[in-house]
């Protein structure tokens, strides 16, 4: 579903002009940083919260890093590896591509975590069937090649290995674009409909799932112990 569908609610002139200058805005930017208003927003003890819940929710679906090796993709400040390593991991890497995301990571001193600086996109470093669980809290909307980052979850994931992924769709983001002036790219943009047949045709077998109309979604996406067809 795209924003036309809510765009009768708005000045179709405005609307149009903002969607033109987002597009123009982002047309040559291939990596997504969080604007500096996002940013704000993300750090703020409301979205902690919100993050807890979402945790909270993969672990109503089984969540389990106990003794596992996790790969936290968009990993932030480290909010979510800190609810993660409750856990208590075998092992944990956390990548973000905003190097001041990371130096606040790595300043919450977890015990045998490891943040770095990277690209999600560029995830050719992480050895094929080395991971047992990989986590990403909404980042996959700042991703031009979200679809290449699915692509290479599943490579990374070992067979029987987890996905566990919260997104919002385009319509959400969108709407928070036009009223709050965050700057997404819309060209990274997707609907769950979307997400949900990306993982589907990547091989993996979405067990879990819990949808908030077409807004948000919290998705558990399973590595068969064979390639699946499905």
């Amino acid at each position: 579903m795209g924003f036309d569908t809510i765009s009768n609610h708005y000045p179709v002139d405005g609307y149009k002009k903002f969607i033109d200058s987002e597009n123009k805005k982002h047309a040559e930017r291939k990596i997504m940083k969080l604007s500096a208003k996002e940013l704000k927003a993300m750090s703020s003890p409301l979205r902690q919260s919100m993050q807890k819940t979402e945790f909270e929710t993969f672990q109503k679906f089984g969540f389990s890093a106990k003794d596992k090796d996790v790969l936290e993709i968009g990993c932030g400040a480290g909010f979510g590896a800190t609810l993660i390593s409750e856990d208590q991991p075998k092992s944990y890497v956390g990548i973000d591509v905003m190097e001041e995301q990371i130096a606040l990571a790595k300043a919450k001193a977890i015990p045998d975590f490891t943040f770095q600086v990277q690209n999600a996109e560029e995830l050719d470093n992480f050895d094929s069937e080395s991971k047992d669980v990989i986590v990403i809290f909404g980042i996959l909307h700042h991703v031009l090649g979200w679809r290449r980052v699915i692509q290479h979850v599943h490579r990374i994931l070992r067979p029987s290995g987890v996905f566990f992924v919260e997104e919002p769709s385009r319509i959400l983001i969108r709407t928070l674009d036009f009223f709050l002036r965050w700057g997404h790219d819309p060209a990274a943009l997707f609907s769950l409909r979307e997400l949900e047949k990306t993982l589907r045709e990547n091989g993996f077998l979405i067990s879990r799932r819990k949808k908030y109309a077409t807004l948000f979604g919290v998705f558990r996406a399973d590595k068969p112990e064979t390639k699946s067809k499905c």
